[in-house]
């Protein structure tokens, strides 16, 4: 049983610093291509950075939809649901015509995120407690800043 616990404890760990990356990365890395964006569809510069608001917007709606439904139907499933749905949706972004089903489909990809945050926390408060689940807590936030940090030098 405690062997079982430890590789959940693993597991978390690494879920817990490639969740944050993802949740950076579907903005940070995608900035600099908003020129690109409104040239290729042949629309204003707003139209291209409503898809960042409308990521954000769908990461603050997604977190209380997909945060009740993680504790009704269990973690797991939503976190399934949601790495499929940002996939499929982040797959779609590049076949797509329009710039309507592009910006669709960046509110796609930030309800699909608040799924994968919104459980990951959660998983993080069933795992740990005490001293552990601050300094999970502070992995999270440091993975974070970190992946802004890299994901900055990598562009620059």
């Amino acid at each position: 049983m405690k062997f079982l616990l430890y590789n959940q404890k693993k597991i978390a760990l690494f879920l817990i610093i490639s969740i944050s990356f993802l949740m950076g990365i579907a903005i940070d890395i995608y900035v600099p291509s908003l020129p690109e964006i409104s040239s290729y569809y042949h629309t204003s510069i707003k139209f291209a950075e409503l898809s960042i608001s409308l990521c954000l917007h769908g990461y603050g709606l997604g977190q209380i939809v997909l945060g009740i439904l993680s504790d009704t139907y269990g973690r797991k499933r939503i976190f399934i649901f949601s790495s499929l749905l940002f996939l499929v949706a982040s797959v779609l972004c590049t076949t797509v015509n329009g710039v309507f089903e592009f910006n669709s489909l960046r509110f796609i990809q930030g309800v699909a995120i608040a799924g994968l945050a919104s459980g990951m926390r959660a998983i993080i408060v069933d795992l740990f407690s005490g001293l552990e689940l601050k300094k999970m807590a502070n992995y999270f936030a440091l993975s974070w800043a970190l992946g802004a940090d890299c994901r900055t030098v990598y562009w620059c």
